[in-house]
């Protein structure tokens, strides 16, 4: 072997380390920045309250975009060959599992704050936006745990998603959108000159039939009806369900806007994301 060829070889053969790891920690930081604002609301001044249940929209839509441009593009991410290695490393699906139980503390936390007898109506909605923020969030944690290969894992993205009632994702993003992005058949991808509120009901509705239909033949296939306890859909509404008749159980009929507004927006937030993402792919394809 000659001194070149042996080089390339140790190269190859060198492990890879993340020098941002302990960074990936700032993932948590939506939950625990919004339970912060939920604590400000309740025990800060009362002339300080909408400041402090407006943290969802003020961090979301200035802080974060405010960081992105002073800190500018990241150009550096691990090659290839070490993706295999860092997927195998437990500390990164740790930090995206421990987001839910974080996300549902702050949950509660909304939903006990927003259904007392002196919480305004919109005070109920400023709320929840910064609950809907952390479970807008939540969504691509739904994400990452959908693309994984376990049934675990699967069920834990029900789980993120159960909160917003954004269930359906976690079957038709890896099975369908996958396969039809920047189409005209994918729902989750905007078109060339669309705007984001004709884009919204269609990617949302249009979603939704998708994961049913996906759905339905995976059970045909095994020769099942869709009513079936085989039906993974079913079992994500059905969590999603038992989460929200708890909470009204809980706190009563006070907490429905908020749950609504968190739902909505939450759901309005990802989708943006989904929208500015593919409408620019599109865009490159065209």
């Amino acid at each position: 072997m000659n001194m070149h060829t042996q080089l390339d070889v140790e190269q190859a053969t060198t492990t890879f380390k993340d020098k941002k790891r302990h960074l990936w920690l700032l993932g948590l930081a939506v939950p625990t920045i919004a339970m912060s604002g939920l604590a400000g609301y309740q025990f800060g001044p009362k002339k300080t309250k909408k400041f402090f249940a407006s943290f969802g929209p003020l961090f979301i839509h200035g802080v974060i975009p405010a960081l992105d441009k002073l800190i500018g593009e990241d150009t550096e991410n691990p090659p290839l060959d070490a993706i295999a290695d860092l997927e195998a490393d437990p500390y990164y699906s740790r930090i995206v599992k421990l987001f839910i139980p974080l996300q549902y503390a702050t949950n509660i936390y909304g939903t006990y704050l927003a259904s007392r007898k002196d919480t305004s109506l919109a005070d109920q909605a400023l709320l929840g936006t910064l609950v809907g923020m952390v479970n807008g969030i939540a969504i691509n944690t739904a994400h990452e745990l959908s693309h994984k290969s376990g049934r675990l894992e699967h069920y834990l993205s029900h789980l993120a998603l159960a909160l917003s009632g954004y269930n359906h994702f976690r079957i038709e993003h890896p099975y369908g959108h996958h396969r039809r992005v920047a189409t005209p058949e994918d729902p989750a991808s905007s078109r060339i000159g669309e705007t984001f509120w004709k884009f919204l009901p269609r990617t949302v509705i249009g979603s939704f039939k998708s994961a049913i239909e996906i759905e339905k033949n995976r059970l045909e296939r095994k020769k099942l009806p869709f009513f079936c306890k085989e039906n993974e859909l079913i079992h994500g509404w059905a969590m999603s369900a038992v989460y929200h008749a708890a909470m009204f159980s809980k706190f009563g009929v006070r907490s429905v806007p908020f749950q609504v507004i968190q739902a909505a927006y939450a759901i309005t937030l990802f989708e943006s994301v989904n929208y500015i993402e593919h409408y620019g792919l599109k865009r490159e394809k065209k």
